[in-house]
């Protein structure tokens, strides 16, 4: 075996769960990112979810330490369900990623894990 076929053996077959594991790790991190649009983008139709979950993070706690009475207290309950919902809704295609990827982050530890 020459040196390029050894090298195929060894690194190339490494490579692939490595590889997935930043590809997630970058795909959380831009899906995560919120700044960016809100410094290019004026127009409200434009903006991702990452932006209005973070308008509807912010408006809600304001308005949940506003509430003193019961009429208050019953649109505080609403906008908590608002906030949990915008909260599952921007997560779930991350979460529907993560079990394609998930095979190579058990695929990688197998094969970095000491054999004898």
């Amino acid at each position: 075996a020459n040196d390029l076929h050894t090298f195929y053996l060894i690194a190339v077959r490494l490579i692939p769960p490595t590889l997935a594991v930043l590809t997630l790790y970058y795909a959380v991190g831009h899906w995560n990112n919120f700044f960016t649009p809100m410094l290019y983008f004026s127009k409200e139709h434009l903006m991702p979810v990452q932006v209005l979950l973070r308008r509807v993070l912010i408006q809600s706690s304001g308005e949940l330490v506003d509430s003193a009475n019961t009429a208050a207290s019953d649109m505080a309950a609403a906008t908590v369900q608002i906030r949990y919902v915008t909260i599952v809704v921007a997560t779930l295609p991350i979460l529907a990623a993560y079990p394609l990827v998930q095979k190579y982050f058990v695929k990688g530890v197998m094969i970095g894990a000491v054999k004898g």
